[in-house]
């Protein structure tokens, strides 16, 4: 392990963000947002997403102005989530040799996710 990210984001925060398509597109990636309108609970779904996003950034001591959010795309695949990346932050941690694990889960009014950081 190289190092580790954590978020946590309270979802009814997200909630505002669900009903605002041009901030949802700014966030999320076409394959995210038809993911999360797939579900049951959409705002859950974002909250999961966000936060995952988020401590993306963290695992790779990155902040918001140094990568758009939708270069972090978080896609599912049998309902495990995968993290892929695009643009410099792509090619910034395939330059170091560095694969990325993620965790997300959901209790009550909040979302937590985990990314930790490895060498391939």
């Amino acid at each position: 392990m190289i190092d580790i990210g954590t978020d946590i984001v309270q979802i009814k925060r997200i909630e505002k963000i669900s009903t605002d398509e041009k901030l949802l597109q700014k966030i999320f990636t076409e394959r995210e947002i038809a993911y999360a309108s797939s579900k049951a609970n959409k705002v859950e779904t974002y909250a999961g997403m966000f936060a995952s996003k988020e401590a993306t950034l963290k695992s790779l001591k990155k902040g918001l102005e140094g990568c758009p959010l939708t270069d972090i795309e978080i896609v599912h695949e049998d309902g495990i989530p995968f993290i892929k990346l695009y643009n410099d932050i792509k090619k910034e941690t395939e330059a170091k040799n560095l694969s990325l694990k993620v965790s997300i889960s959901h209790d009550g009014d909040y979302a937590i996710a985990t990314v930790v950081v490895f060498n391939r």
